[in-house]
């Protein structure tokens, strides 16, 4: 069956040429071979003509006609009489309607159109309404003794059967008689063989059936938006995918021990969202009896899939032969040959198993590779969520929008904005998050917002545990007090509060990951991780070893730059750091620590998986299993292993550190003061960047501060006097580090970035920006705080500072630095220009000034141009603020990116910053009117105007959110 007639015809003659071929290798002449008349390939299409042919082929079939088509339809010998009523006519017209109405669907539904049922219940609707309405159809019989009796007429002399007894058969014949007059000449055009059916009755016929045996590839995905009411309506059950809804057609389109084959969408299998047609069709329904997982590259279409085959529900439901195909490069081979071997009684892959067994696994899902003592787990243990509440959070339906990495908010707006657990990558057992969000008034502007989603808001701000929902293997890590959170980094809040390091222990466990990825794909939604058996364990004892893993990693990462909990770069780390010692030997000092470190990490998780599989019972080969399989799951110092530790990673970030340092973002004085753990609430601030509790500035600094802070937040990379110059300031920072040593440094330092100087370092854009833009680019957000403005050949670089940005900055750029700078030239190269007697080297200085002179020009043109309309206000974000400068910046991609970015914010995209209001007001204020959170951003709530209850666009209905359960098994 193919609703595509051009497909059923190449399908057809198809089968014709391999029928003339295996004739012709039998040997067969032309003569001896059979004709062909019937395909029984079928195009599921609608009946032919329209509603005007219709009428008047029904208006044919009163009296005469209707009596010549009962004798027909019923092979009614001449010599019987045949009774047609007015009455019999208009319900045989009304009935062919009805089917030839539900027929319009059939190019879209194909075979899930459920023509017999609609004609059965059509016809008993009828018969119904007979009784009510049509006496004529019924008559009396008096008897002498007793009451008048009331039959029906009968339609066939000496046939006890009256009309609607018959009337199926009756409705089919009208429809092929029609079928056959309304394509007329036409319909040999579309046979390929004589003896098809016509047009649309054929697929009639074929749904009337039932079949021994039914073989499919069906059709996935979402239902076609006019066959939608229909299929949902008729099929409730399976209607999320338009696959599993031919599974149930099909299963009842089965003869009593009628057998379905089928490869199928592989979602189908392990979704959630379909465990109940697992449970209602595929075990109980029918009986499972071979199933293969087949992976990807199977079908042309870019899906994962298997293949099972099953029967029609028998006494006694038997085994199911299971095997696994999913990682083989020939499938097919692979598949017949273990055939051939278990039908052999050799060897094979198959696994045996009874498919009740499916029913008890997490959401039904048809798990054969897990041992059956891991399966009885899942009965034997209570599930996890009896310890904690595992929640899904908010999606603000513009991230962009409303998430920002936490050093682009504004230092002195802290409360307007919250931290946030997003996910993010692996990192078992502590993080450092980075990620915030607009959480001004409460975070309204973002409820507002036409698309965002809150669930379980009474949890934001809760300590507990947070997970990335995509991944690979479950990493769960502590969650401090002060964050919302996403449907992406989900949450886990145990029920008693002490057991917080116990579970965070069992989750970042081999046996929890390993059980968890036998039945839940890359998404791990709360609703599948809640459902890992938990077995009798000392959560106690645990937590005390997960808080040693917790106290190692951290000790070590706060060393890392950019975190939540940063105190400064790893080379400055107290336990390794000396200032007699060079920078290979604080770098071989750190590996050694860290090296340290993984051994002990290793020896507590070996300790804990240990304790986990003893209180589970498992046997040896049960806990091999899962050892095998946990083989590439990363150590819990993973992020020990993934942090670089060569010599550029760790000068590179050295030199962001100090450029933070001469900038007043880092506090130098902090990598002295005693480590506090701040868990169970995160900073406000890194730690490494504040005094007193608050950000650096030049009325919060510790007396006799060394660094002479650039509070302008502004700098020159080449001055007039070579001294002021950033680079010399900033080795002016490292000799307060190292004193007397720094000569080696800096010979380390530019052996270590293979650069002649630091001039060339901090002048050439793809060197120091380049490190930085990396290093302060997370989650798909670009945020670097230093920025070099500079001319094209970068001859000329001004370094802003992110955090010490206002709207008389770029004034400043040209009044204090390009003005003079730009003078100095001009007056050098005037000097040149009245020179007499110019050497070929004068020559050679008088055209660099000259060009460097037009550049400068060019430079400060550029700058006076953007200072007209920039108000940078930080709660835009880095991108957003840094777009009208996109000219000015030297590094290729950043340049690209924020040209992109402008280019947006022209076009109205992003009216939702400040920055775009203050641009082009007129503009924003008329899009406040229709949009509340838009008026919200902009404080410009009165402007904004409630719609109407009537002209609100109406949204689809949605099934009450159970605060418990929505969002358990979020797949998308």
């Amino acid at each position: 069956v193919d609703i595509d007639p051009r497909a059923v015809q190449i399908a057809g003659l198809s089968l014709w040429l391999r029928a003339q071929k295996s004739w012709q290798t039998k040997g067969l002449r032309l003569s001896e071979r059979p004709q062909i008349r019937k395909s029984n390939v079928v195009c599921a299409e609608p009946m032919p003509g329209d509603r005007q042919m219709l009428d008047e082929f029904l208006s044919t079939l009163s009296g005469d006609g209707l009596e010549t088509l009962m004798r027909k339809a019923w092979h009614v010998p001449t010599d019987q009489k045949v009774r047609a009523t007015p009455q019999m006519a208009d319900a045989l017209a009304k009935l062919v309607r009805t089917v030839w109405q539900e027929m319009e669907l059939a190019g879209e539904a194909g075979s899930l159109l459920k023509i017999e049922e609609t004609l059965r219940d059509a016809i008993a609707t009828a018969r119904k309404e007979s009784e009510e309405k049509s006496p004529l159809f019924r008559v009396l019989e008096y008897g002498l003794n007793e009451p008048p009796k009331e039959k029906y007429v009968q339609v066939v002399a000496g046939e006890d059967q009256d009309f609607f007894d018959q009337a199926e058969g009756l409705v089919l014949a009208a429809l092929r008689e029609y079928s056959e007059q309304a394509v007329n000449g036409d319909s040999y055009k579309r046979r390929l063989f004589a003896g098809d059916a016509s047009q649309g009755f054929v697929f009639i016929d074929l749904c009337r059936k039932l079949y021994d045996i039914v073989v499919m590839n069906p059709p996935f995905g979402e239902l076609s938006e006019i066959a939608q009411e229909y299929l949902t309506n008729k099929y409730p059950l399976t209607c999320n995918n338009i696959a599993t809804i031919f599974v149930e057609r099909m299963a009842n389109k089965l003869n009593p021990m009628g057998g379905l084959a089928l490869i199928i969408d592989n979602s189908t299998s392990i979704r959630s969202s379909y465990e109940d047609f697992r449970k209602t069709i595929l075990y109980n329904s029918l009986c499972l009896y071979t199933y293969a997982s087949l992976g990807w590259e199977v079908l042309d279409a870019n899906v994962e899939v298997c293949a099972y085959s099953c029967f029609r529900t028998a006494t006694e439901k038997g085994n199911c032969f299971c095997v696994d195909a999913s990682k083989k490069e020939t499938k097919e081979n692979f598949l017949k040959e273990n055939i051939l071997s278990i039908s052999q009684g050799k060897k094979n892959q198959f696994v045996i198993v009874n498919p009740e067994e499916f029913k008890f696994l997490p959401n039904a899902i048809p798990n054969f590779s897990m041992p059956r003592g891991i399966r009885s787990l899942f009965g034997k243990f209570p599930s996890v969520n009896n310890l904690a509440h595992l929640k899904t959070g908010m999606s603000s339906g513009d991230n962009e929008r409303f998430y920002k990495m936490f050093w682009e908010r504004p230092q002195r707006f802290e409360n307007d904005w919250k931290f946030l657990s997003n996910g993010g990558e692996y990192s078992p057992y502590y993080r450092g998050d980075r990620e915030i969000i607009n959480w001004h008034r409460d975070g309204i502007e973002i409820k507002e917002h036409r698309k965002a989603t809150f669930r379980n808001s009474q949890y934001y701000s809760r300590v507990g545990l947070s997970y990335s929902k995509r991944c690979e293997y479950l990493s769960v890590q502590l969650l401090p007090s002060g964050f919302a959170f996403t449907d992406e980094g989900q949450c886990i809040f145990p029920v008693s509060e002490e057991n917080r390091y116990g579970l965070l222990a069992f989750f970042n466990s081999k046996f929890a990951r390993v059980i968890l990825n036998e039945y839940c794909g890359q998404h791990k939604s709360n609703g599948y991780v809640q459902l890992i058996p938990f077995p009798n364990i000392n959560l106690s004892i645990l937590g005390k070893i997960s808080n040693n893993i917790v106290q190692i990693l951290y000790s070590e990462l706060i060393w890392t730059i950019p975190s939540i909990y940063s105190r400064g770069p790893l080379l400055l780390n107290p336990a390794i750091f000396e200032t007699n010692l060079s920078i290979n030997e604080i770098r071989s000092n750190l590996i050694r620590k860290w090296e340290l470190s993984k051994v002990k990490i290793d020896e507590y998780e070996n300790t804990l998986n240990m304790m986990i599989y003893e209180s589970s019972g498992l046997n040896e080969n049960e806990v091999n299993y899962i050892n095998n399989k946990a083989k590439k799951i990363p150590a819990a110092h993973f992020q020990l292993s993934e942090q670089k530790t060569d010599g550029y990673s760790l000068v590179s970030e050295f030199l962001d550190y100090i450029m933070g340092v001469f900038f007043g973002y880092w506090n130098i004085l902090s990598i002295k003061e005693p480590i506090e753990v701040p868990l169970d609430t995160a900073p406000i601030y890194p730690p490494g960047t504040v005094y007193k509790g608050k950000p650096l500035a030049s009325n919060n600094i510790p007396d006799f501060y060394p660094v002479n802070v650039k509070w302008s937040g502004i700098a020159e990379s080449q001055t007039p006097i070579e001294k002021e110059s950033l680079p010399n300031k900033l080795e002016e920072i490292l000799r307060i580090i190292w004193k007397e040593k720094l000569e080696g440094i800096e010979l380390e330092i530019s052996e270590s970035l293979k650069i002649s100087s630091m001039d060339e370092y901090f002048g050439n854009p793809d060197l120091f920006f380049k490190d930085h833009l990396k290093r302060y680019s997370k989650s798909r957000r670009a945020a670097p705080i230093y920025w070099p403005l500079s001319t094209p050949s970068c001859s000329y670089t001004l370094w802003l500072y992110y955090h010490r940005l206002n709207d008389q900055t770029l004034y400043t750029c040209v009044n204090d630095f390009v003005d003079p700078k730009l003078k100095q030239v001009s007056e050098e190269a005037a000097r040149l220009r009245l020179k007499k007697g110019r050497s070929a080297a004068d020559e050679k200085e008088l055209e660099r000034l000259t060009d460097f002179e037009r550049e400068l020009k060019d430079f400060r043109e550029e700058l006076l141009r953007v200072a007209k309309f920039w108000k940078p206000n930080l709660n835009d974000g880095v991108e957003i603020t840094a777009a009208p400068l996109w000219k000015l910046f030297q590094h290729k991609p950043w340049q690209k990116r924020l040209k992109e970015t402008w280019q947006k914010l022209e076009a109205g995209e992003y009216d939702w910053a400040h920055l775009a209001y203050s641009i082009w007001p007129e503009r924003v204020r008329e899009k406040c009117k229709n949009d509340k959170s838009l008026a919200i951003a902009h404080d410009l709530e009165e402007l904004y105007v409630e719609p109407p209850a009537s002209a609100k666009k109406k949204k689809a209905k949605k099934p009450a959110v159970d605060e418990e359960t929505e969002g358990w098994f979020n797949d998308d």
